[in-house]
């Protein structure tokens, strides 16, 4: 579809902002299909491609399973991860 709308003369940002929709319905269904086969109500999502504003506005919009956690005090990029390396290193220091 999106080569379609390419070769029609969409604009590239129409594109991409139906590339990102349709991701965030692909990643709700699957994190959906999840939920229920392990009985889980609360998700965390991180990595970088959550800083993605409009993936992430879009799978919040769409997300109806449960609670959807987004890590607000730390990147959740790999800026998170040292952290929590950092934390785990520590923690066997102790």
């Amino acid at each position: 579809q999106i080569m379609d709308g390419y070769s029609q003369g969409e604009s590239v940002s129409s594109l991409a902002a139906s590339f990102h929709k349709t991701l965030a319905i692909a990643i709700c269904e699957v994190g959906a299909d999840l939920c229920e086969r392990y009985g889980i109500d609360d998700v965390c999502i991180g990595g970088g491609v959550f800083q993605n504003r409009r993936l992430l506005a879009s799978l919040q919009h769409k997300w109806h399973h449960g609670t959807l956690y987004i890590n607000k005090k730390v990147p959740c990029n790999d800026g998170g991860l040292s952290l929590g390396q950092l934390w785990i290193a520590h923690q066997k220091n102790i």
